[in-house]
């Protein structure tokens, strides 16, 4: 391990007595103090610059980026920017656990548990701290209100994808709410007779299919996990703004009735279409409070 590593000096002084979650988010805020009052977006690269952190652009087969204990980082060169900030900031996360599993500090096991467990999750955390610093854009969400709007012009202006904005955006909690993407499609757990070209006295092989439905295909919620179990492949009917907004292909928002297992009544909902390796999805805002 590089004696550079920015994690070493961090690590020396921090507190062994805190949550996963902490020490995250207080060395991303270690790895920020070198641009003081920076604005959006943060510059990554004097960070990268002022640690001695070397970063390459390169074919990386599937991958979308990795670190090496020299501190070397590797991005996909074929990404778009967005992706790549992303993935350079997730990978300066990285650069802890590096020092830890080296340094072996004395954190309580349970800590060490954590860290061991939910790596992935808390880079994802750090690296979200990292390019939307919780300070300013909880100031920027309260200004410009909470909404998928708002999401946009936040990932415009700090340079991440929407959908990395309006998670960041759950976990300022200014509202209790998830982000959903949906697809039109059948549960994994049917049976789809024209999928194993099964012929039927009746019409098409498609003729006795069951309906497809508008599904949950990923859902998120705050890093702080305030919400309850929403299983994937929940469906929602097609009364729904929801289910409106594929129907149009344009932006809906209206109250719903939704059962999402930990959460059923009616909720305000924004939706918009988008496509996610070329096919159709809605992408949802439900509000929950």
């Amino acid at each position: 391990m590089s004696p550079d590593n920015p994690a070493i000096n961090y690590l020396a002084s921090a507190a062994g007595n805190t949550s996963a979650e902490k020490l995250l988010l207080q060395y991303a805020d270690y790895l920020l103090s070198v641009i003081p009052n920076a604005d959006f977006p943060v510059d990554l690269n004097t960070i990268a610059k002022h640690f001695n952190l070397k970063v390459y652009k390169v074919p990386l087969a599937g991958q979308r980026a990795l670190s090496t204990p020299n501190l070397n980082i590797f991005l996909e060169q074929d990404d778009r920017e967005t992706v790549q900030r992303y993935s350079m900031a997730h990978e300066m996360m990285e650069f802890l656990f590096h020092a830890i599993d080296e340094m072996h500090p004395g954190f309580p096991p349970e800590l060490l548990s954590q860290l061991a467990n939910r790596k992935e999750a808390l880079c994802e955390l750090g690296a979200s701290n990292l390019l939307m610093p919780m300070q300013p854009f909880r100031a920027a969400v309260q200004k410009l209100g909470f909404s998928i709007n708002t999401g946009k012009c936040l990932a415009s202006e700090c340079r991440v994808s929407l959908t990395a904005s309006l998670r960041r955006m759950l976990d300022t909690r200014i509202k209790k709410a998830v982000l959903a993407y949906f697809k039109f499609s059948n549960s994994t757990g049917e049976f789809i007779p024209s999928a194993v070209k099964q012929s039927n006295m009746f019409g098409p092989l498609e003729y006795m299919d069951p309906p497809k439905k508008l599904r949950i295909l990923r859902i998120f919620n705050s890093s702080y996990s305030e919400v309850g179990f929403i299983p994937k492949q929940k469906s929602v009917e097609s009364n729904t703004s929801i289910f409106k907004c594929f129907e149009s292909g344009g932006y809906t928002s209206g109250f719903d009735y939704l059962d999402l297992v930990s959460e059923k009544g009616t909720f305000f909902v924004e939706s918009i279409p988008v496509s996610l390796n070329g096919e159709k999805r809605v992408l949802s805002l439900i509000f929950l409070d």
